[in-house]
């Protein structure tokens, strides 16, 4: 193995993250250094982020021993990346997959304060409300209410709101693709 390769697989941090194998500082260290998927980016401001579909999610911490990463929004809304996130086609699984129906509560703030029913603050607007349940009701029990998307959000805890979520946990299998580690 050259010098140059073997000093590519040595571990890189980005603020307070080291970053090795599986993973790689997609901007600092050749593909050779990492799987495929598990691709970083460092920025100055944001700190580590992984970019899993189309959202940009920020890499709170990663314990190698366990293959588990946490995962947060770099913008403080973390259901609106949830609806869009599909980690089926990526390296990284859910331990458990707690599922959310949203709605759009169009036309006026709704003063939800039921149990079940909660006000996702980051997505809602001065003339609409976008709530999620923490379980599947009918339809017909939320008047005014347009049915967004189901969310799903991968877990490790017990069922809570999805707006109390601000991280997540993703686990990843033992990765054995070609690198210079």
């Amino acid at each position: 193995m050259s010098s140059s390769i073997a000093q590519c697989c040595e571990g890189m941090k980005c603020n307070d993250n080291y970053v090795k194998f599986p993973f790689r500082l997609k901007d600092d260290q050749p593909k050779t250094c990492g799987c495929r998927g598990f691709d970083l980016h460092c920025d100055d401001e944001l700190g580590l982020l992984l970019k899993l579909g189309a959202a940009d999610l920020t890499v709170d911490n990663i314990y190698y021993s366990s293959r588990e990463i946490v995962l947060s929004d770099p913008n403080d809304c973390l259901p609106q990346k949830l609806l869009n996130l599909n980690i089926t086609s990526t390296p990284f699984q859910g331990s458990v997959i707690a599922h959310y129906p949203m709605y759009n509560c169009s036309g006026f703030d709704y003063p939800f304060d039921f149990s079940y029913q909660r006000k996702i603050d980051c997505l809602s607007g001065s003339n609409y409300t976008v709530i999620s349940e923490e379980y599947s009701l009918p339809r017909s029990t939320i008047p005014n209410c347009t049915f967004l998307k189901q969310v799903s959000v991968p877990t490790d805890t017990a069922y809570i709101h999805l707006n109390s979520y601000s991280s997540f946990y993703l686990t990843w299998d033992e990765q054995d693709c070609v690198s210079c580690r």
